[in-house]
């Protein structure tokens, strides 16, 4: 008989208790019952001494991964409706004590291999510049100095390395859910557009994002590769990549508005910045510290930005702003205004400029900050200049944006140094 809801401590003791004098009730060849849960009686019928390697992960020792798996809200009290659902999502052909060994030590596995998908996949997109035709420099350059990879850096540097040992059972299980979870996004992928919050939730679940996030962006940026792929063979619009870089920012944008969620529930009962530490494995933790505009924690950026736009001593930086443009222009549609705008700015090896036109001088400042903010703690981007540089950005066409990122990165490796 179970309460309207109960603390997730004593529900896992709970559950603990009652798998172990099951198996040591019955035999081998017993067919055990699950507990009931609701006013429907729930069997297992697949539940033997198979399963008897998953009583270690039904303990207090995997509390949190467990009690985050069933309990929505993140408030503590686990309610019949929490259980209902998590059995439900339990995949065919799962006994209900496997689903809850995977939710114990499996996901946090699953999610690590993730992070080191998603981080070949980056270094795979810069390996691949070098390939890339010349006329579609611009689609990856566009993607690769955007403020996603800054997002992607603080999700994958925060989400704690799964290091223990995983045994065959639970390697098999996490194997088989990734299959199926992979499905599973990539046919919606194939039916929606991620444009909005709610087309997110309909792949990520609501409110759950943290669930998905990494297979979700693993699926994009795979995607984003096929293209930089298509790109070593033939021209391509600048606009190519630009559904799949929205794509990525909104779900980004949803991300954070579950930390705000979960905030106010941790408000109620812990300090959300220690907790933050630990919920999800940390999945939170950069974004709640305020992590976005210090550029000096950006391993990503270190670990890959060499590739990006190598300089070439022998060149001047106006010699170097003419090819960008003459290449340029051969690939996007720049109308004369950007053009001139462009034209009209001063550069220097120093890295100072002057530009006639106030915003573009702005501009072009700013993005000279940040990129420095990536390699000196001395340098903070704060909220305020971060917000803008977008608003700057939103009155400027695309290819100005492009070039102007090209630009700056440009002067920014010439700087002594990055000589």
């Amino acid at each position: 008989n179970w309460k309207p809801t109960i603390q997730a401590r004593d529900f896992v003791l709970e559950l603990q208790d009652y798998y172990q004098r099951h198996w040591q009730l019955t035999g081998d060849e017993a067919e055990i019952t699950a507990p009931t849960i609701s006013t429907t009686s729930i069997s297992d019928p697949c539940l033997g001494q198979d399963d008897l390697w998953t009583i270690k992960y039904i303990s207090t020792s995997y509390l949190q991964p467990i009690t985050e798996a069933i309990n929505d809200d993140a408030s503590g009290f686990i309610s019949i409706d929490d259980v209902n659902a998590f059995i439900i999502a339990c995949p065919t052909g799962w006994s209900i004590p496997q689903w809850l060994a995977f939710w114990a030590a499996g996901w946090h596995a699953n999610m690590s291999n993730y992070v080191e998908s998603i981080y070949y996949i980056l270094k795979r997109l810069h390996d691949l510049r070098s390939n890339v035709l010349q006329q579609n420099l611009h689609v990856l350059d566009g993607f690769l100095v955007g403020d996603t990879f800054d997002s992607l850096d603080m999700l994958l540097r925060s989400t704690s390395h799964h290091t223990s040992s995983i045994e065959p059972q639970l390697s098999t299980l996490i194997g088989s859910f990734r299959k199926l979870e992979e499905a599973e996004l990539s046919s919606s992928l194939n039916l929606h557009k991620l444009d909005s919050s709610r087309t997110v939730a309909l792949l990520t679940g609501y409110p759950r994002i943290e669930r998905r996030i990494l297979p979700l962006l693993y699926l994009l940026l795979e995607r984003c590769l096929q293209i930089v792929q298509f790109a070593c063979r033939q021209s391509l619009p600048y606009y190519v990549l630009e559904e799949d870089s929205r794509a990525i920012s909104t779900v980004f944008c949803v991300f954070q508005e579950r930390m705000k969620e979960l905030e106010t529930t941790f408000r109620n009962h812990v300090d959300p910045a220690s907790y933050f530490k630990r919920y999800a494995f940390g999945m939170f933790d950069s974004y709640y510290s305020d992590d976005l505009n210090d550029y000096s924690k950006n391993t990503l950026f270190v670990r890959l930005s060499s590739f990006l736009l190598p300089g070439h001593d022998n060149d001047n930086i106006e010699q170097q702003f003419h090819n960008i443009y003459t290449i340029s222009d051969l690939a996007l549609d720049i109308d004369d205004q950007s053009y001139e705008v462009l034209d009209a700015i001063d550069w220097a090896d120093d890295g100072t400029f002057a530009a006639d036109d106030a915003e573009v001088q702005r501009s072009a400042e700013l993005r000279m900050k940040k990129l420095l903010c990536r390699d000196y703690s001395r340098f903070k981007l704060s909220p305020d200049e971060d917000a803008e540089v977008q608003f700057l950005d939103s009155s400027r066409p695309q290819p100005e944006r492009v070039l102007l990122d090209r630009v700056c990165l440009e002067l920014f490796l010439r700087l002594p140094n990055h000589q």
